[in-house]
């Protein structure tokens, strides 16, 4: 009984042995199924991309200018057809009008790496920061885009100090009077300004009231404007015309570098013209016979004018015995004058003449004015001169009495 429970034993061992040995097969046969799998899950059967922006070019964008985005396809898989890039807009990039949107990029072959250039244009209001360009890429059997992003600083590199607008009260400007003048002043960039001053140049025609020719403003922030007003005298007897005023503007950044610019504004003065039409003289004549009228037609204000015409209007107070109703004067400077004759046969003993100027102005705006102008008629007898009737006769019995004596003593 001993001896068969110790074969038992033995047996028992062996069959242990090999029971493990067993296990240490079937264990290496799930290893290898296991090693199999794994590496079917990284076989590449399919492209697959790493899609990067590479650079910009400049870098940092400036406002107002384009930025060259160069975008890098590096394919780790089988090759890729049908490749495209596009472009997503979005503020403040956006695309110039020649540029194409998407971009085919064709096929990228396995380990290819390919390069491909995007012009991007960046707003010219936009702040300075740094935003995110977005492309999207796509190839065949891909299934849709595919997004990337990558950050791209926008930094202006000058300040801009413009004027916006200008006002003018009143307008236009008269000669002896006041005037404001409002000046508003822009920072279009995206730098901030300071200690802007804004100076006139006004020669000896104008005179500044109660300030300086200059005046500064402390800080314009980006995209702000500031508002400074300047008030004006000019002399009464100021030329009439439209004035160009020369205006220097310098300023700082907010590096402190210093900057400078000038402009040039216009100022109308005008007043409004200011003509008289007189009788100089008038010979003697009396109803029903003709005269000659002397006019004058002056200039008493302080606007030049040009052109000016008289025309004469018919009336029953008067026949006109001369070429034409028009007479020609031409240019009247102020504080001058001009004189136009005519011939007339008065109808009544109290004719009123009726007429009007035609003329320009200093812009030439085309103007006209009425007048009438009461005539007074003076004879010989009014004169205390007789008549030259009467002249005649003694002069006709003067010289027949000398022919009478002559003939007698002869």
């Amino acid at each position: 009984m001993v001896i068969n429970k110790k074969v038992h034993g033995q047996q028992t061992a062996a069959e242990s042995v090999e029971v493990a040995r067993v296990g240490v097969v079937r264990t290496g046969m799930l290893l290898l199924v296991l090693l199999m799998s794994s590496l079917s899950v990284f076989a590449i059967p399919e492209p697959l991309f790493s899609v990067s922006v590479l650079r910009f070019d400049p870098s940092p964008a400036a406002q107002g200018n384009t930025v060259d985005v160069y975008v890098q396809f590096n394919n780790l898989g089988t090759q890729a057809n049908e490749v495209q890039l596009r472009f997503v807009p979005e503020y403040p990039f956006s695309l110039p009008q020649s540029q194409t949107n998407p971009v085919l990029v064709g096929s990228v072959g396995d380990t290819e790496t390919k390069v491909v250039k995007f012009p991007v244009s960046v707003d010219g209001a936009a702040p300075n920061a740094v935003r995110n360009v977005t492309f999207e890429y796509t190839y065949q059997g891909a299934g849709g885009w595919v997004q990337i992003q990558s950050p791209l600083t926008i930094l202006s590199q000058n300040a801009v100090l413009v004027i916006d607008g200008y006002s003018i009260n009143p307008s236009p400007a008269q000669p002896g009077q006041p005037v404001t003048v409002q000046f508003t002043l822009g920072n279009p960039g995206s730098v901030g300004i300071k200690n802007a001053d804004i100076k006139l140049d006004l020669e000896n025609t104008f005179s500044t009231i109660n300030s300086g020719t200059k005046k500064r403003v402390q800080y314009i922030s980006p995209g702000s404007t500031a508002k400074v007003s300047f008030e004006l005298a000019s002399d009464p007897t100021t030329q009439v015309k439209l004035y160009s005023i020369p205006v220097n503007l310098t300023f700082q950044d907010d590096q402190n570098k210093q900057y400078s610019d000038t402009a040039k504004v216009s100022l109308m003065m005008y007043s409004s013209p200011e003509l008289l039409v007189l009788m100089d003289s008038i010979g003697t004549a009396g109803l029903d016979t003709p005269g000659t009228l002397s006019v004058k037609v002056i200039n008493k204000g302080v606007m030049n004018v040009k052109y000016v015409t008289l025309v004469l209007n018919e009336s029953r107070d008067y026949t006109f015995l001369s070429p034409s109703p028009e007479l020609y004067l031409g240019n009247l400077d102020s504080d001058d004058f001009e004189t136009a004759s005519l011939i007339l046969k008065p109808l009544t003993k109290t004719p009123v003449l009726h007429g009007v100027l035609l003329f320009k102005d200093a812009y030439n705006a085309q103007l006209s004015q009425e007048f009438t102008l009461p005539l007074t008629l003076v004879s010989a007898k009014d004169l205390g001169k007789s008549s030259s009737f009467w002249i005649w006769i003694v002069v006709v019995l003067v010289l027949g009495g000398g022919y009478w004596v002559w003939k007698k003593y002869a």
